[in-house]
């Protein structure tokens, strides 16, 4: 979370938490010394991934577990009791708050219901692609963000699929190291993400020279001509040399960032340009922008 203490503040109220989760003590430090008057609602605070600094604790009003000892404290209770709690959900209730960006004032917080999330991640599977129990993906997009929870979270737990989850700093180059191992089946990424890729991919072709930038030229013309068929019509046909064109270069470039077993890849979130949507079809990864809105 890289919300500041204020904003932090405010959504943990506003939102009525009862136990909050936080990863380490960068987060923890946030809550040490905020008065119980100002979080009426909240009950405890979770910390997971390192040990609570105890001073930090010392500091808080609230009290603090670790993970581990946060599990235990249910292990009391009986199932009985768990049951009957899912048991009162209807599909109108809210499952989850989404706290919007980019609005004015304060964020707003959208209800999203049990039965949109459910019906929003079936329509995900059933309409964009056929998906199965074998796909697989990358989570690295803060799953503050609808997008993210939905596909992956709701779809894969549908699906009964595979969610990778890259390392804490994906965004700072080690995405495609992850994409590299794990080949996702399906990709999502915000414009940014697209455009961080494009421009190293730019900057290796720029070394490329000779007989070799002649061939990749030739194959992402290819390439090109044959995403605009996928597009426009014609059949979804392939222009001639196609075939080779994937063989001896496309393969190859969709393998060195991990994209080789990808069967779609999505936009969303923000406007993508053009020329990134043209360059990522010129070595045949057409990418696909979705619409939406957290509700």
């Amino acid at each position: 979370m890289t919300n500041n203490a204020e904003a932090c503040h405010y959504i943990t109220e506003h939102s009525k938490a009862e136990v909050l989760v936080l990863e380490g003590n960068f987060q923890l430090k946030k809550y040490a010394g905020i008065s119980k008057d100002k979080l009426p609602h909240l009950k405890a605070i979770v910390v997971y991934g390192e040990a609570a600094d105890p001073a930090l604790v010392a500091k808080c009003n609230f009290p603090v577990h670790s993970w581990e000892d946060f599990l235990k404290l249910g292990s009391d209770i009986p199932s009985s009791e768990v049951d009957a709690r899912a048991n009162s959900l209807r599909p109108g209730h809210c499952a989850s708050l989404i706290y919007t960006s980019g609005t004015t004032g304060p964020p707003k917080a959208v209800m999203i219901s049990h039965d949109n999330i459910t019906w929003t991640a079936q329509n995900i599977i059933d309409h964009y692609m056929y998906l199965s129990h074998e796909d697989r993906i990358v989570s690295y997009l803060p799953l503050s963000h609808i997008a993210a929870q939905l596909i992956d979270i709701y779809a894969m737990l549908l699906l009964g699929g595979c969610t990778y989850f890259a390392q804490p700093d994906a965004l700072k180059g080690t995405l495609t190291s992850t994409m590299k191992e794990v080949r996702p089946t399906f990709f999502f990424g915000v414009p940014r993400v697209w455009e961080k890729i494009q421009e190293k991919m730019v900057q290796i072709g720029r070394g490329i020279t000779g007989v070799k930038k002649d061939i990749s030229t030739w194959a992402k013309g290819l390439a090109t001509e044959h995403c605009k068929m996928l597009q426009y019509g014609n059949g979804g046909g392939a222009p001639w040399g196609y075939f080779w064109a994937k063989r001896l270069v496309l393969n190859v470039i969709k393998e060195a960032i991990g994209l080789d077993q990808c069967k779609g890849c999505f936009t969303a979130a923000a406007p993508i340009a053009p020329e990134t949507l043209n360059y990522f079809a010129s070595i045949n990864i057409p990418v696909y922008e979705v619409f939406g809105q957290s509700e």
